[in-house]
């Protein structure tokens, strides 16, 4: 089995809810091997979000809802996590979004 050191050095990133508009904003710009991707959403509304930029809307996410990615070891991501609102903007909240990489 491969072993692999844990990297924390890329902070998390957030969107509060009054940047979660129309259009796409964005929460995090990913680099480096992606073993995990964690998604937190304390907004008050659903969102979308997108995991290329706001090129592609990936999921929704309903108000106060949780996702942890477990990425298979051959499988890698880095780019831009956006987020926009799903027809109603968020009066309260944030979307959070932290990675952790390993070597």
């Amino acid at each position: 089995m491969r072993s692999a050191q844990i990297i924390v050095t890329q902070a998390g990133g957030a969107i509060a809810f009054g940047s979660v508009g129309a259009g796409y904003g964005t929460a995090l710009a990913v680099t480096g091997t992606v073993r995990k991707l964690i998604f937190a959403s304390t907004l008050d509304q659903e969102c979308v979000v997108s995991l290329d930029g706001g090129t592609t809307n990936w999921m929704v996410f309903h108000a106060n809802f949780t996702l942890t990615i477990d990425l298979n070891p051959d499988m890698q991501y880095s780019g831009t996590i956006s987020v926009k609102h799903n027809g109603v903007a968020p009066l309260s909240g944030k979307f959070i979004v932290a990675v952790i990489r390993t070597t």
